[in-house]
């Protein structure tokens, strides 16, 4: 979804919420116009309420209904949470025929999570506990007072493909996607930060490839394998700033990391193993008061194993 119509979505929600929070409570008697959003809303449920916001947000940022989702900040029902593996594939003829293994995979993580929250010394309600005291803005002044709420999900992977030929070539493909929102409640502010994360990588195995070398004055013959790695990752991240109550949307910070990886190992012994290798990493700002930066290294190490 495009989170500038999430966040649009969100402010609508505000009326929806507000108007069913106003049911609950005899003593919220006509409306009130707020400037800003150029709408009306019911007298102490107005568009920075507590009351109205929690629900709201969870609303627009779940994609759940703000004509029956719960009015209360702390959801009875948990967000979903799944981890799928599959590589049944290779049991069929036509992809055994080719492919070792083929593994699919796809995960869903998903939190929400409140800050901190107190009860609050100011409330002030009837013998049937409905709310009756209003703060500075009008609104009635609920129970807790809450300083943030936050949800938090993330698909990882979205999905990734592995896959490995019967001639040792091996392939990967993963899409990672991840996304918060943060609701404070000190500046009426919602913090979203997403990211993207588009990987490939490429394997290849040269089988006994040999060697002479001479050590002590004597020749000897090497045979391992020659291990050929290759990756290419494009991820991508932003933190917007929305300010609910000028309906304003800030990039705060960002940029996109393209990384090339390349690698080739060989097995002197089953001690020592020599690698040669090139990683490069470059950050493309998405903000202006950042600039652009290359990172690049390369050459030859030398791993010695002690047992």
């Amino acid at each position: 979804h495009n989170n500038n119509a999430i966040f649009e979505t969100f402010l609508d929600y505000r009326n929806t919420i507000a108007d069913r929070v106003a049911e609950n409570n005899p003593y919220s008697i006509g409306r009130v116009y707020d400037s800003t959003s150029g709408r009306t809303f019911p007298f102490g449920y107005g568009p920075t309420s507590q009351e109205v916001l929690i629900p709201a947000f969870i609303a627009a940022y779940t994609g759940k209904d703000p004509k029956t989702i719960a009015l209360s900040a702390f959801p009875k029902i948990p967000l979903p949470n799944f981890n799928l593996t599959y590589n049944g594939l290779t049991k069929l003829a036509l992809i055994k025929k080719y492919f070792t293994r083929v593994m699919l995979q796809s995960g869903y993580n998903a939190q929400y999570t409140i800050g901190s929250y107190t009860k609050n010394i100011n409330f002030m309600s009837d013998d049937k506990g409905i709310p009756t005291g209003v703060d500075m803005s009008d609104n009635f002044v609920g129970s807790h007072l809450f300083e943030s709420v936050v949800i938090s999900e993330k698909f990882s992977p979205l999905i990734k493909i592995d896959v490995e030929t019967l001639n040792n070539l091996q392939f990967s493909v993963g899409i990672v996607k991840s996304r918060t929102m943060a609701l404070s409640f000190y500046n009426i502010q919602v913090t979203e930060t997403s990211q993207r994360d588009l990987s490939f990588g490429f394997g290849y195995i040269f089988k006994d490839v040999a060697f002479n070398v001479i050590s002590g004055g004597s020749r000897r013959n090497i045979k391992s394998d020659i291990n050929l790695k290759a990756g290419l990752s494009i991820r991508s991240n932003i933190t917007v700033l929305r300010n609910v109550i000028l309906q304003t949307s800030t990039p705060s910070s960002g940029s996109t990391i393209t990384s090339i990886n390349l690698g080739a190992d060989y097995k002197l012994s089953e001690l020592f193993t020599v690698r040669l290798f090139y990683d490069q990493v470059m950050t493309k700002p998405a903000v202006t008061t950042l600039f652009y930066n290359s990172n690049t290294q390369g050459g030859l190490s030398l791993k010695f194993t002690f047992r």
